[in-house]
C-alpha cells in the first residue's frame, strides 16, 4: 500500500482482487457452494441370520462412481441388537449418511467373529441397493444358502 498526507490507499489492483474474492465467496454463501457435489441419505437397519442378530457385522455400502470419479463409500458395524448405523469415509469422515444412487452393498464379520455368514455377502456382485434422499431403513435377513441371497425387500 502506497500512503499520501497520512492516509492509506490502496492501488487498483488491489482493490480490484478484494472485490472479486468478496463477489466469489458471496456468491458460494447464496448459492450453496460446497465441496461435497452429491447427496446423501441417512442408512439405518439391523443385520440377522437365522432371525438372530449379528454383532459385529460390517456393513458397506459402496456407490456407483459418477463420470469416473469414485465416491466415498459408507460404514457401520453392528451392536449387539445387530442394529447399524452408515457414516461415510473420506474427507470428512464421521459425517453420518450413505451417497444418493445405485451402491455395492456387502456385508462381512470380522474373523473370529461371533457370527459365520457365506463370504459371498463380503464379496463382489452379492447386491446393488438404491439410496435415497432422506431416511433407508434397510434390515438385511441373511441365510448361508449362497442361492437363496436376495436385497432387503425383494419376494421370495
Amino acid at each position: 500500500m502506497r500512503q499520501h498526507s497520512g492516509f492509506r490507499c490502496r492501488s487498483l489492483n488491489e482493490g480490484f482482487r478484494s472485490i472479486v474474492l468478496a463477489s466469489a465467496f458471496c456468491g458460494c454463501v447464496l448459492l450453496g457452494c460446497s465441496a461435497e457435489k452429491f447427496k446423501v441419505g441417512e442408512v439405518t437397519g439391523s443385520v440377522t441370520l437365522a432371525g438372530q442378530p449379528v454383532e459385529g457385522a460390517l456393513v458397506q455400502f459402496e456407490p456407483e462412481p459418477v463420470e469416473r470419479k469414485p465416491l466415498p463409500a459408507a460404514y457401520g458395524m453392528t451392536d449387539s441388537s445387530g442394529r447399524y448405523r452408515l457414516i461415510r469415509s473420506g474427507g470428512k469422515g464421521g459425517m453420518p449418511g450413505a451417497v444418493v444412487g445405485l451402491n455395492h452393498v456387502r456385508i462381512s464379520v470380522p474373523e473370529g467373529g461371533s457370527a459365520k455368514i457365506h463370504p459371498r455377502y463380503g464379496g463382489d456382485g452379492t447386491f446393488w441397493l438404491d439410496v435415497t434422499e432422506g431416511t433407508n431403513v434397510l434390515d438385511f435377513e441373511l441365510v448361508n444358502d449362497p442361492l437363496a441371497v436376495r436385497p432387503p425387500g425383494q419376494a421370495e
